[in-house]
């Protein structure tokens, strides 16, 4: 990322943002089942689970400059035990990396606990076809604080802030 490439990165401190931009990674339960499944096959492993109040999602860094980054290894087909989720500043993204991550926004976060009531996340690495292209990427389940699952999402190509190649 160049100087003329910033991202405008709006205030995480608005609900309705926050919702409107957890609500754009929001696929199907059947879109869900199809990434976890092209990724791992007919035997689908446990998801890694992150509690909303993990420490390793900060909501009160300055999420014009932090960001939420969650690494995966594409080349582990057999469990989810590998994803990292970690605080990262948008400009170490531009600093020479090994990892596949994707990148995404505090907001996302935000709009999943504070608009939606998800207090759990399930994580499944996926695939999703992109011009006839496996790319890897991160399928979620949201788990209300009754254990009912609430939201689905995608974590590839809907707003994520910067992915690795």
């Amino acid at each position: 990322m160049n100087e003329n490439d910033k991202l405008t990165i709006p205030s995480c401190n608005n609900p309705d943002t926050n919702e409107e931009i957890a609500q754009a990674h929001s696929i199907e339960t059947d879109e869900y089942n199809i990434l976890v499944s092209s990724f791992f096959g007919v035997l689908i492993p446990d998801p890694k689970e992150l509690p909303m109040d993990s420490p390793y999602i900060d909501y009160t860094k300055d999420c014009t400059i932090y960001g939420i980054k969650i690494v995966i290894d594409p080349t582990n087909h057999d469990n989810n035990d590998d994803i990292t989720i970690s605080m990262c500043l948008f400009t170490d993204l531009q600093k020479p990396h090994t990892d596949h991550f994707i990148m995404h926004s505090i907001h996302l976060f935000k709009g999943l606990r504070d608009a939606l009531g998800v207090v759990t996340l399930h994580l499944h690495k996926a695939y999703r076809v992109e011009d006839g292209h496996n790319i890897p990427t991160v399928a979620l389940k949201g788990i209300n604080n009754k254990g009912v699952e609430v939201y689905w999402g995608d974590l590839s190509s809907m707003i994520p802030l910067i992915g690795s190649e």
